[in-house]
């Protein structure tokens, strides 16, 4: 059974800004990333801390993006003020004390009715006498359907031929309504056949894809032919084992437009000449996150 006690540390916070903090409305996420800010700057007896990433989701749990969300929120309530030298350093954060400066939402606000008039009954529209009626539903005569060409198609195949050019359309194909089978025959015969698949495609988005929930423990969303051209354009400049060296620096890179948008294929595209340019990425190795754990806890010692 867990028994904390003031005998093994504790820390002292202002009633007043406890209790005007207990008034703001703060979502759960914004929460818990504030008690971790209040926790390493006052809980060092310190106005300011420098806080890597990495510490904000091992104290809280949560996910970069989340931490990413949370901390953007604290900021625009005017609740905590950060600060950072280069784009490489780590973000140094501090409290806004003067709660009055603060930017909180209001409470939600419920309408009630006034009186016992009921509520206006849903409004429909009809036109004033004199104007003319709405158009009827206009419906193909039943005999022919003209393409735009001199020929005709026959109603009997006019709706086999558009769901199967519906089906093209879909593909990505340009293929004018015909008699059926026509259109698809004459591709073939022309050698219209489409390029075999290069199977490094599938390899790097299963590759990409186990990665990705390892981190994030959750599953990558993939757009099939979307990603699938985006990957096989990249292979095109890159070899697969260097565009795999690319996407695990990707993953792990502390970018606030990455963290923003998400963790995508079309974000890693956006990214790449970033990625290859060979700049610091700002994450931060297990290592070096002990390594700054315990610089802090020595100074707590001293």
């Amino acid at each position: 059974m867990a028994s904390p006690q003031v005998k093994n540390g504790y820390f002292l916070v202002s009633i007043e800004f406890f209790e005007e903090l207990c008034k703001a409305h703060i979502n759960r996420e914004s929460r818990q990333m504030l008690d971790v800010i209040i926790r390493q700057t006052w809980g060092y007896h310190r106005k300011t801390a420098e806080i890597p990433t990495l510490l904000f989701e091992k104290l809280t749990g949560l996910g970069r993006q989340a931490i990413h969300k949370a901390r953007k929120k604290l900021l625009d309530i005017n609740i905590i003020t950060i600060t950072q030298k280069g784009n490489g350093q780590v973000k140094t954060y501090c409290i806004q004390k003067d709660y009055e400066k603060w930017r909180v939402l209001p409470k939600k606000v419920t309408v009630t009715q006034k009186g016992n008039s009921p509520l206006p009954k849903k409004v429909t529209v009809r036109p004033q006498k004199g104007n003319s009626p709405l158009p009827k539903k206009v419906t193909v005569p039943a005999e022919t359907y003209s393409n735009g060409n001199s020929s005709q198609v026959p109603k009997d195949n006019f709706k086999d031929n558009f769901k199967d050019n519906i089906k093209d359309i879909l593909e990505g194909k340009r293929i004018a309504i015909t008699q059926k089978g026509n259109s698809k025959k004459n591709n073939n015969q022309k050698g219209n056949i489409k390029d075999s698949p290069n199977p490094e495609i599938k390899i790097f988005i299963d590759f990409a894809f186990i990665e990705y929930k390892e981190k994030f423990n959750n599953p990558l969303l993939i757009d099939g032919g979307k990603d699938g051209d985006i990957i096989k354009k990249l292979l095109g400049t890159f070899s697969l084992e260097k565009l795999k060296e690319l996407w695990l620096k990707f993953l792990n890179s502390d970018d606030d437009f990455v963290l923003n948008v998400g963790y995508s294929i079309g974000i890693f595209k956006t990214q790449i000449n970033k990625l290859v340019s060979g700049g610091k990425s700002n994450y931060m190795t297990r290592e070096e996150f002990c390594r700054v754990d315990d610089e802090d806890e020595e100074q707590q010692n001293e």
